[in-house]
């Protein structure tokens, strides 16, 4: 699968499956938004995904948070467009 030119907002993607998919799409072209409760491992999966020429972003919060959410998005189609893959 090839994701070029595509946005994409994976939760849960600072460990594990959620991680594991971020770095997955990273790795077939698509800016990859990293969030999850945990701000540190947020970071460093961007930095590892950054360090395979990959473009992520750090979002650290709770998806509960109506609040956090809209700004993510918000942030998210400011600066790459749309988001294509949840």
């Amino acid at each position: 699968m090839e994701f070029e030119n595509k946005v994409a907002l994976v939760t849960g993607a600072a460990r594990g499956i959620g991680a594991s998919i971020a770095k997955l799409l990273s790795k077939n072209g698509a800016t990859v938004a990293i969030v999850d409760l945990d701000e540190k491992e947020t970071i460093n999966i961007c930095d590892e995904i950054s360090e395979n020429s990959g473009v992520a972003l750090s979002f650290s919060g709770d998806v509960t948070d109506s609040t956090f959410i809209n700004e993510t998005v918000n942030k998210l189609n400011k600066d790459f467009g749309q988001i294509h893959i949840l």
